[in-house]
């Protein structure tokens, strides 16, 4: 969320009041995150398209969960409503 937001600072958005959820699901052998889900909940804002654009963007590469392990399963679901 804060990349998100320092977006919105550089390209004129808000993101107050959004919200993340977040699940993983666990692999047993060995004994690890397989996939994380993670929603995104933003306040109704009338987002551009660009503007949601730039907020995929932020969200997809510079994510955390980048830096986990590669065969992670990842989904981030955007609710812009």
């Amino acid at each position: 969320m804060p990349i998100m937001g320092i977006a919105g600072n550089t390209y004129s958005f808000c993101i107050d009041g959004a919200t993340a959820e977040v699940e993983n699901v666990m692999a047993i052998n060995p004994r690890r995150i397989a996939k994380i889900k993670i929603v995104l909940n933003f306040l109704p804002n009338n987002y551009s398209k660009r503007k949601k654009a730039f907020i995929r963007f932020a969200a997809n590469e510079f994510m955390i969960v980048k830096s986990l392990y590669s065969d992670l399963e990842q989904e981030i679901i955007f609710n812009f409503e």
